[in-house]
C-alpha cells in the first residue's frame, strides 16, 4: 500500500472508491473533450440545459467541506434537524430562480451576473461586485482550509 494511503488509514475499500472516482473523471473527461465549438457552448452548455442540470451544477458548486462536515455534526448536536429548514429554503429559493430568473439570462446572451451588473449599473456596480466577491471568497477559502486542517489535525 503506498505510503500516502497508509497515512491517512484508508483501507482497501476506501482507496478502491478513491481510484474509480479518479479513474472516472479523467475517462469522461477525455470522452466529452472537444465538443464545444465556442466558448460560449463551453461555458453555457449551449443555453439548452434543462433546468435541472443547472440547479444539480449550482447545488454541487456550492457545497463544500464545510458544509459536508458541519451539517452532520450539526443534526446530531442540541440543534437537531431543525438546520433542514435552511436546507429546504435553499432547494426552494434554487428552484425559484432557476426557472424565473434564468431563462431571462440566457435570452440576454450574457455569459456572467457581472456582465448584468454591468449593463444595468455600470462600471461602479460591477467593481463594487467583483471587491465584494474576491474578499467573501478569501474569508470563505480560509474558514473552509481551516475546517480541513482541524480534521486532519
Amino acid at each position: 500500500m503506498p505510503a500516502v494511503v497508509a497515512q491517512l488509514n484508508l483501507g482497501w475499500f476506501d482507496a478502491s472508491v478513491l481510484a474509480v472516482a479518479v479513474v472516472a473523471a479523467i475517462v469522461i473527461g477525455l470522452r466529452l473533450a472537444g465538443r464545444q465549438d465556442s466558448a460560449e457552448a463551453f461555458l453555457l452548455g449551449n443555453r439548452d440545459l434543462p433546468w435541472w442540470a443547472i440547479l444539480g451544477s449550482i447545488v454541487a458548486t456550492e457545497t463544500s467541506t464545510a458544509t459536508v462536515l458541519s451539517l452532520p455534526g450539526a443534526g446530531f448536536g442540541p440543534v437537531g434537524m431543525k438546520f433542514l429548514q435552511i436546507a429546504l429554503g435553499y432547494i426552494v429559493g434554487r428552484v425559484l430562480v432557476v426557472q424565473i430568473l434564468l431563462p431571462g439570462f440566457f435570452q440576454g446572451k450574457l455569459f456572467s451576473a457581472y456582465q448584468v451588473l454591468q449593463r444595468r449599473f455600470g462600471t461602479s456596480a460591477t467593481l463594487a461586485a467583483s471587491a465584494l466577491f474576491l474578499v467573501t471568497r478569501n474569508l470563505g477559502d480560509g474558514l473552509r482550509l481551516f475546517l480541513a486542517a482541524i480534521v486532519l489535525q
